[in-house]
């Protein structure tokens, strides 16, 4: 079967700028440029501006990323500079430059253990981890990614807890310890349902499908990714529910029910 798995970082559909948003970001640049404004409204501007870029250009998100970040250096906020870097670095990340994307998020990283940002950690040890599962080092992805669980448990920060383990969930699939794998997705789905955002919850009933259907249990599998598709035609999720749709084709194809 084909393994459609997740990665931490949000790949988001890219268009052309409405006349609204385009206003929005005209009003957004010029709150950030203004001197005569507090520093801290002027970042979040920043941020603002870059995340409505990020939306649909990632070249022009990261021209706009490193003008925060140079802001947050001149005001010498590590805090700032090292939420810059992370932004910066998932414009990489997106766009496959894994190698590019690990400077930045190993910057971020060094920063916020400078000013014991624990919080902030746990997000970097996750995108760390994932970047080196991508890059196919899977040790080095396991030790970054477990360091962000022990974080996220201890601060109990559940989005992070349903990313995390979802990103272990990966690695062991990939490393076909399809056990363990079905641990952490099954711990991961626990928590987007705490969470409550169904559009989480297409993808965790993909992957514990996928792992059912490695496992030669074809029974849960179809259930799990049944489950899925319900969920995506419910919030009106094409990619998820064409994704699901996939999958239980392949399981009935393994069960050679081709008529299915």
């Amino acid at each position: 079967m084909k393994r459609i798995l997740l990665s931490l970082l949000t790949i988001l559909l890219l268009g052309d700028f409405s006349f609204a948003q385009t206003n929005q970001l005209d009003s957004l640049k010029t709150t950030f440029t203004n001197h005569k404004i507090r520093d801290s409204i002027r970042f979040e501007a920043g941020l603002d501006a870059f995340t409505l870029l990020f939306k649909q250009n990632l070249d022009s998100a990261r021209v706009m990323g490193n003008e925060v970040l140079k802001f947050a250096q001149i005001k010498e906020s590590k805090q700032w500079e090292a939420t810059a870097f992370r932004l910066i670095g998932n414009t990489y990340a997106v766009q496959g430059n894994y190698k590019e994307a690990l400077k930045l998020f190993l910057n971020s990283h060094d920063l916020l253990k400078q000013i014991s940002d624990e919080k902030g950690m746990s997000t970097t040890f996750n995108n760390i981890g994932t970047v080196f599962y991508e890059l196919g080092d899977y040790p080095k992805a396991l030790d970054y990614l477990l360091e962000g669980l022990k974080l996220a448990e201890k601060l109990n920060d559940k989005s992070s807890l349903a990313r995390v383990t979802n990103n272990l969930g990966n690695v062991f699939i990939r490393q076909e310890n399809n056990e363990k794998a079905l641990e952490f997705y099954t711990y991961s789905l626990r928590i987007k349902e705490e969470l409550g955002n169904k559009r989480t919850l297409t993808n965790a009933y993909n992957n514990i499908g996928l792992v059912y259907t490695n496992l030669g249990n074809y029974d849960k599998a179809l259930q799990s990714l049944k489950t899925s598709a319900l969920i995506s035609n419910e919030i009106g999720d094409k990619m998820s529910l064409t994704r699901a749709y996939n999958n239980i084709g392949e399981v009935y194809n393994l069960q050679s029910n081709l008529t299915k």
